[in-house]
């Protein structure tokens, strides 16, 4: 047996590091490595837009964005990738004051994280446009990339809760920790290293196949990456069948909700709350729970009244004249379609 044993580990070993190895140097989520973002931030905050097809970490970008910037803008975008393209032009604001923070699939942890970046690096706008969603209310245990920006979520929960003592950390492994050693991970590492051997000498060459992020923070999508009606209608169905009925909220995420926005109040930010609108499937097959859409619509209107907060938009595409073709899936709004409905919304302010 200990002849075995031996025999496994000196087979094994070498396997393993060689999996370790290829995972880490192609890193196709940016789990470990974090050069390709360090590289963004620092062309970025050169003024350079630039082209990305590759996965990165946003949340980390947005920390180094923030430590790099210098006078604080003065109005921010904070939502999911439903509000990752909102650009300045949609405010009729200058660029130099404006910043969309947005990170795709945020969460409440999110939120709360990335208003600690801007506190801790003085990045304080004079107003927050603040996205909400049915789903950013819901309780998601499998929220996890939030937790590149651990530290800043805990300072945040500490001062909303200040009455709670807060746990201590304790021991905590980075989350993408168990790819190192993935055989899935490996594969998608093994296509990475080959689509990158006919990559371009820079990687943030815009081309027509790859999306746009700009220095304002805005990520934009160029139709290249649009897929068609038919393609659009399959990732409508495949949303409807992972999400099928209205979130139902979570207590909890209500209650830290309002304190954020009493908070952000507190320090002299003005809050307005944006309802990025569905696509009209998503949106009928949701909107059929009245009881669900009526409890939800009281709780943000109450939500707005205490924290003194506009209201952007609607979640029901109705009324804005919005239809199937304006959207790319379904909760995504096209391009040209995001700027027609959004900029009656968005230069209703104006500010420094």
């Amino acid at each position: 047996m200990k002849a075995f044993l031996t025999k496994l580990t000196i087979f094994t070993l070498p396997l393993a590091a060689l999996v370790a190895g290829v995972n880490y140097r192609a890193d196709p989520a940016s789990l470990f490595r974090h050069d390709y973002e360090r590289a963004m931030a620092a062309r970025l905050l050169a003024g350079e837009a630039l082209g990305v097809n590759r996965n990165y970490d946003d949340r980390l970008l947005v920390r180094l964005l923030a430590e790099g910037r210098d006078a604080p803008p003065a109005l921010v975008v904070l939502g999911s990738s439903a509000s990752l393209e909102l650009t300045a032009d949609d405010f009729c604001a200058g660029t130099a004051g404006f910043w969309n923070v947005s990170v795709s699939g945020a969460g409440l942890n999110d939120y709360l994280a990335l208003v600690e970046v801007l506190r801790v690096n003085e990045q304080w706008p004079q107003r927050i446009v603040l996205e909400i969603t049915p789903r950013l209310l819901q309780a998601n245990p499998n929220e996890v990339r939030w937790q590149t920006l651990r530290g800043e979520y805990a300072a945040m929960v500490a001062a909303l809760y200040p009455e709670s003592p807060q746990p201590a950390a304790g021991a905590w492994l980075p989350p993408g920790l168990g790819e190192l050693f993935s055989p899935a991970y490996f594969q998608e590492s093994l296509a990475a290293l080959i689509s990158r051997r006919g990559e371009d000498a820079d990687p943030f060459r815009i081309g027509e196949r790859k999306a746009v992020k700009l220095p304002q923070g805005a990520q934009v999508y160029p139709p290249a990456l649009v897929p068609d009606a038919a393609g659009v209608q399959a990732l409508v169905n495949s949303y409807l069948v992972e999400y099928p009925s209205w979130p139902a909220p979570d207590p909890g995420r209500q209650e830290t909700l309002r304190r954020l926005v009493d908070y952000l109040a507190g320090q002299g930010v003005e809050v307005s709350i944006y309802f990025p609108p569905f696509h009209p499937a998503v949106y009928a097959a949701w909107g059929g729970d009245r009881i669900a859409v009526q409890a939800y619509e009281a709780f943000v209107a109450e939500l707005a009244a205490a924290g003194g907060a506009s209201l952007l938009g609607r979640h029901d595409p109705a009324p804005f004249g919005l239809t199937a073709a304006d959207f790319r899936d379904g909760v995504h709004l096209l391009k040209p379609s995001l700027d027609e409905f959004f900029t009656p919304l968005g230069c209703g302010w104006t500010g420094g």
